[in-house]
């Protein structure tokens, strides 16, 4: 039997090219031109994936997204949309999905086999291992107390060194603002106040933990900050997104953390275990970061023991 394809509804043929090009040997396609097509084929078996133009949606009933939602409630769903404007994350909100890929997407087929993996089967991309090729090595470092950022980046740095894609500027930025996010908003006190604060350079409780990886794959790199809270949620990222596409949020004291980290990587992967983990996954690769990119943040629920 044939495996299950990701289904996509859109009817543009240049999209089609690059994602059966840069898809080839990993993911099966099935391409239909909009929501009526797609409704035909739900009806009749679950595809991998779902992939929809959520712009001038049809009624309810005729909704792929919605219908899929009733029929596999557990699908993966990505919007093809522009995620530089707040309209895709406003159809983010609105449908509950964790992805958005744009229509003139201008990444490498690499980064979309990464994020295509990520969309599917967020669960098996838990190891930073399994984000870079067999036999590449993996560092990783537990972040204690908030002073240790500068010797930490200067390891990553060092090994980013031969990277000539990566702009240590950016890097830097990235790097403090996933792992601030990571320090001031992941834990919190009973009170639900944040527990640490840029005053405070006190070691972190023991039961706190963040964590860093890095390596290096055949052409990109990743960096990963993971947290021991899971605590982040979708629509808290959607949300800071809109903030700052639209520029209400330009005087936010916090929340631009991950806007900024899409702006200057070519890729992020967020994976939320709730209660036990939030990752936050950032890519690096030859090329502009003004390309237009895909972003996903996928939650996996753990299923009880039998």
């Amino acid at each position: 039997m044939s495996p299950s394809p990701i289904l996509v509804a859109y009817p543009d043929p240049g999209f089609r090219e690059h994602l059966t090009h840069a898809l080839s040997g990993a993911f099966p396609l099935e391409f239909v031109p909009g929501h009526v097509e797609a409704l035909h084929y739900l009806e009749q078996q679950r595809p991998l994936a779902l992939l929809v133009d959520p712009s001038g949606r049809p009624p309810a009933d005729e909704d792929a997204v919605r219908v899929a939602g009733s029929l596999y409630p557990d699908l993966p769903v990505a919007l093809i949309s522009s995620t530089s404007t707040s309209e895709c994350f406003s159809f983010l909100t609105l449908y509950g999905a964790g992805a958005a890929i744009p229509p003139n997407v201008g990444l490498s087929p690499s980064h979309l086999k990464l994020f295509f993996q990520h969309l599917i089967d967020p669960a098996s991309l838990f190891s930073l291992k399994n984000y870079v090729s067999p036999g590449r090595e993996v560092c990783s470092e537990r972040i204690t107390v908030p002073n240790a950022r500068m010797r930490v980046f200067e390891l990553l740095t060092r090994d980013f060194e031969p990277c000539k894609y990566v702009n240590t500027h950016d890097l830097q930025l990235v790097f403090e603002e996933v792992l601030n996010n990571a320090i001031f908003h992941a834990f919190r006190t009973e009170k639900n106040e944040p527990k640490y604060t840029s005053s405070n350079d006190e070691p972190f409780d023991l039961q706190d933990q963040i964590v860093l990886e890095w390596g290096i794959g055949e052409d990109y790199s990743v960096v990963a900050i993971t947290d021991n809270q899971g605590l982040l949620s979708r629509r808290t990222i959607w949300d800071r997104f809109i903030r700052q596409i639209n520029l209400t949020g330009l005087l936010d004291t916090s929340g631009r953390g991950i806007f900024l980290t899409h702006l200057l990587s070519k890729l992020v992967l967020i994976t939320v275990r709730p209660g036990l983990h939030t990752r936050v996954a950032v890519f690096f690769g030859p090329g502009s970061t003004k390309q237009p990119k895909p972003i996903g943040v996928q939650v996996v629920q753990d299923r009880p023991q039998a």
